[in-house]
């Protein structure tokens, strides 16, 4: 089976932004980040078909293969995305519908890699982190700082920022 399209779907803070990292580093499995978050933040008037493709060929490989990291909290939101722009509504058999038809009509011939942090509670205090210091991403050189998207940094520092976590906080995660 010949793949074109890499779907990576995980929830936040479960180490995506690593294995997009090491997919881009091979050179052949795509170049995945999260494109729809840019599209999602956009008026829906102004989208179509052509800007929501230009924006996933950014995600090509000089192979032809595209990959795109997809977070669970957008499926809704990227569904409704294809909706309104003219999506071809996917209907399964009995004809019963699911809210995700109009994305799997997109990728329905594609790989999908299902990201898995086993260490809940270490990535609900990721999470918490992240939200209360506003820093998704810390690494070293600036290069890899233009590519991610969501707030990022290279002070070191911030590991040593200290603040309480309640286990109602943890819990909700």
């Amino acid at each position: 089976m010949e793949v074109k399209n890499i779907v990576i779907l995980s929830t936040q803070r479960s180490g995506t932004t690593m294995v997009c990292d090491d997919f881009a580093g091979t050179g052949v499995l795509g170049l995945p980040t999260e494109y729809y978050h840019d599209l999602l933040s956009q008026q829906t008037e102004g989208l179509n078909k052509e800007l929501v493709n230009s924006y996933l060929e950014k995600g090509k490989s000089p192979n032809g293969v595209r990959s795109v990291k997809i977070m669970a909290n957008q499926l809704q939101k990227i569904n409704k995305l294809y909706k309104d722009i003219g999506g071809n509504k996917y209907t399964r058999i009995f004809g019963s519908s699911k809210p995700h038809d109009y994305l799997y009509e997109q990728y329905k011939k594609a790989l999908f890699v299902r990201v898995i942090r086993k260490d809940k509670i270490a990535q609900a205090v990721s999470l918490i982190f992240s939200q209360k210091t506003n820093v998704y991403h810390l690494f070293d050189g600036e290069s890899k700082m233009n590519a991610l998207i969501g707030k990022s940094t290279q002070n070191l520092d911030i590991r040593n920022v200290e603040f309480n976590y309640n286990a109602r906080e943890i819990d909700d995660y």
